[in-house]
């Protein structure tokens, strides 16, 4: 694997209560991935780890986002939004994307951690990194 480009990874969050029971808390998720970097690269595969309020961990890992597999020529942005549910809340989200350039080398582009709380700070939704 290559070292890490410049591709940077921004997540919103939203609480979504109507969607929610005591047994199980649901969020939105926003996700935006910016290129800085100088070559193209085809997002290939996701690795989320969540872990809930008690601690428990769920790994998820799979091929591309929403069903795509993006490419994001230098400059290029990428836009998806997604959800997930915990038992306990407030939880925390990380992991990262594997993406390949026009040669076929792997790189990876952290999703840097951030929260699932049902009450942030002044109610509203807000960006987390």
């Amino acid at each position: 694997m290559q070292p890490q480009p410049d591709i940077r990874v921004t997540v919103r969050t939203l609480h979504l209560p109507q969607h929610s029971r005591p047994d199980r808390t649901v969020f939105a998720y926003f996700v935006r991935i910016e290129n800085h970097a100088d070559l193209t690269y085809r997002l290939t595969r996701r690795f989320w780890r969540v872990t809930d309020g008690r601690g428990a961990v769920t790994e998820v890992e799979g091929e591309g986002v929403v069903g795509e597999m993006p490419l994001l020529a230098p400059g290029g942005v990428f836009e998806y939004d997604s959800f997930v549910t915990i038992e306990v809340p407030p939880g925390i989200m990380s992991g990262h994307y594997e993406f390949q350039d026009a040669w076929g080398e792997r790189v990876r582009a952290p999703i840097p951690e951030f929260r699932l709380d049902p009450n942030p700070e002044g109610g509203e939704p807000r960006l987390l990194n």
